[in-house]
């Protein structure tokens, strides 16, 4: 795909609405209160009338996230606006709240035990589109966050995301991803969820971080 520029300004005036200072130097975004994490946003051209956004975030460990998001537009600049509301929907209040600490209501957050060991789990909320009632549907959320809840994961961060795409009752995509790569047994088990068939479009998306092992003050002694 080709690269169209970064758009990485708009984190910092998201960061700015909520008190977060932040740097921004040739699309390379830094925080002074939250060193260690960089972040960049790339628009990439995907089609006529669609981009796809990378939002990657570096994080303290070395691991680098990424989550991609569709944008569709009549005009390559609608697209592009349609791929950064995406973003703010889908992972920029995860964001907030998982890696800044900045809790929030569009954002989840939830204990997890996993492995034996708690973890605390930040989910966004679900983003649709078509057929809303779907997005609002809480099977398919339990279902893939069961999914992901049962992987043998290790103590260190991880993030997941799941997408669904339907149009006249046929499926036309579908992605359940782990740490930026496709995860088999999420994608069998969430695949084998009784979708609800519908004859228009419609299509899901949501997005968690997994955090480190939760440390009470009696483990730091």
């Amino acid at each position: 795909m080709q690269l169209l520029g970064t758009c990485s300004e708009l984190l910092v005036a998201f960061l700015k609405q909520h008190g977060i200072a932040a740097l921004h130097d040739e699309g390379i975004v830094t925080l002074p209160e939250h060193p260690g994490y960089r972040f960049v946003l790339q628009v990439y051209k995907a089609g006529e009338k669609t981009v796809s956004l990378e939002a990657m975030c570096r994080l303290r460990t070395g691991q680098l996230m990424i989550e991609r998001l569709g944008g569709v537009g009549e005009t390559q600049e609608e697209a592009v606006m349609d791929a950064q509301a995406n973003f703010a929907n889908c992972v920029f209040h995860v964001w907030m709240s998982a890696l800044l600490g900045n809790s929030n209501q569009f954002a989840k957050e939830h204990v997890w035990n996993v492995n034996g060991i708690d973890r605390n789990v930040t989910i966004g909320l679900p983003n649709g589109r078509g057929e809303l009632d779907v997005a609002d549907d809480l099977r398919w959320q339990e279902a893939w966050q069961l999914a992901v809840r049962d992987l043998p994961l290790s103590q260190e961060v991880h993030w997941a995301s799941v997408c669904y795409v339907q149009n006249a009752c046929k499926l036309l995509a579908f992605d359940a991803l782990l740490d930026n790569e496709d995860c088999e047994p999420v994608k069998q088990k969430v695949l084998s969820f009784d979708w609800p068939v519908r004859d228009r479009f419609y299509s899901v998306r949501q997005f968690m971080i997994i955090q480190e092992q939760i440390y009470s003050a009696h483990d730091r002694e």
